[in-house]
């Protein structure tokens, strides 16, 4: 995509995006893993690549690990955890950048580029940089439901098939994490973190094979993570640049059912072990580090008696991220819930009522606010 959209055409251009996101199913037809030539499955099932295909996957690892050597001391595993859009490259800048959040207890002392950085979506873009070049994504990766919308002249990114290459590049993500520990490169480890057990195994490996190990969180309620995936893409589509299309239920599946985020219930689970491996740990919320003010920072240094013991800890914020509003939702529904019981008493006494019934006889079925509200913002226009 070369030249940028308008505001209106870009939203229009999502929308589209996701019209037909059944078709972008990282496991359907069109993903990687599917095409014969790439991978086959061995006796136990599983996916293996083909030599071809083996051939640009070592060619990532070459790039990705370029002319860095293992560490001569004591190697470093940074963790770097955050849902979708909190901004978690912004804050690995940051982290040895900003004069004000350099922490050597984090870095272990060391500068970025003496760090092997995996992330998977750094290898998503190799890959369909690759498939570009080749004619495999037009000819394999692309969907026909997209080839038809390029026909009325509809243009689309490679990046934004990025979730038709998501199993390969986990794949390729997980076999660069199990070369670097064992290599024993100092490892920045840019992902997620939504699943306890594959955070702890990963700690425990790290511990076990000699590494400092820290972590860096960045927090967000669903709210903002999903918000802040949809502003990325649109502002990529009116400036020219290439966008990576993330569906909403990717980002839903990093909260719980009420809300909570698993990323920070995984960190926080962590941190609270009896005998925690994380030497130290610094934590904010992706609003902070958006805004210009200075960041408020939750800082942690695991104690001799191997406890983590942290400043300032984030809370697990809801998604809505507006538990003020939340609770002025709830006295809403229970003052609504009181003056209904009160109409039910009163008839069942078979006294005369008042005209208090919370039904607007002119507009159907229409509630009318409560006479004394709970606060003064409207809950009852609160987002759920």
């Amino acid at each position: 995509m070369e030249k940028g959209l308008s505001r209106k055409d870009a939203i229009g251009h999502y929308n589209a995006m996701r019209d037909h996101k059944s078709d972008l199913n990282p496991k359907g037809p069109n993903a990687t893993i599917n095409n014969p030539d790439w991978y086959t499955k061995n006796q136990k099932g599983k996916l293996e690549p083909t030599p071809q295909r083996q051939v640009l996957r070592d060619s990532i690892t070459e790039k990705i690990f370029g002319e860095l050597k293992p560490s001569q001391g004591t190697p470093v595993g940074i963790l770097l955890a955050g849902p979708p859009g909190a901004g978690k490259s912004t804050l690995l800048k940051k982290l040895f950048e900003d004069e004000n959040l350099a922490n050597p207890n984090i870095t272990g002392g060391l500068k970025l580029e003496d760090f092997v950085v995996i992330d998977a979506d750094n290898v998503k873009t190799m890959l369909l940089e690759q498939a570009s070049k080749d004619g495999s994504l037009d000819s394999f990766i692309k969907p026909a439901s997209f080839k038809a919308l390029e026909d009325f002249g509809v243009s689309f990114s490679p990046l934004e098939f990025a979730s038709l290459v998501h199993e390969e590049s986990s794949m390729i993500a997980h076999d660069l994490r199990q070369n670097a520990i064992a290599g024993g490169y100092n490892v920045i480890f840019d992902q997620v973190c939504s699943n306890p057990k594959k955070v702890d195994d990963l700690v425990e490996q790290l511990s076990t094979k000699g590494y400092y190990v820290s972590v860096v969180e960045i927090h967000a309620d669903r709210n903002f993570s999903e918000q802040s995936a949809f502003n990325r893409t649109i502002h990529a589509l009116q400036d020219g640049r290439s966008a990576r299309y993330v569906p909403t239920e990717v980002i839903k599946d990093m909260y719980d059912e009420q809300g909570f985020s698993k990323v920070r219930s995984s960190i926080q689970n962590l941190l609270d072990k009896k005998m925690c491996k994380v030497s130290a740990y610094i934590g904010c919320y992706a609003q902070d580090l958006r805004s210009k003010l200075p960041l408020k920072l939750a800082k942690g240094l695991r104690s001799k008696d191997g406890t983590m013991h942290v400043e300032n800890g984030l809370q697990n914020i809801r998604s809505d991220g507006e538990p003020e509003k939340a609770e002025a939702l709830r006295k809403y529904l229970e003052n609504m819930k009181k003056m209904l019981q009160k109409q039910d008493n009163t008839a069942s006494q078979g006294k005369p009522q008042k005209d208090t019934n919370p039904v607007n006889k002119n507009a159907g079925s229409v509630l009318k606010a409560p006479t004394s509200k709970p606060s003064a913002d409207k809950s009852n226009n609160i987002k759920r």
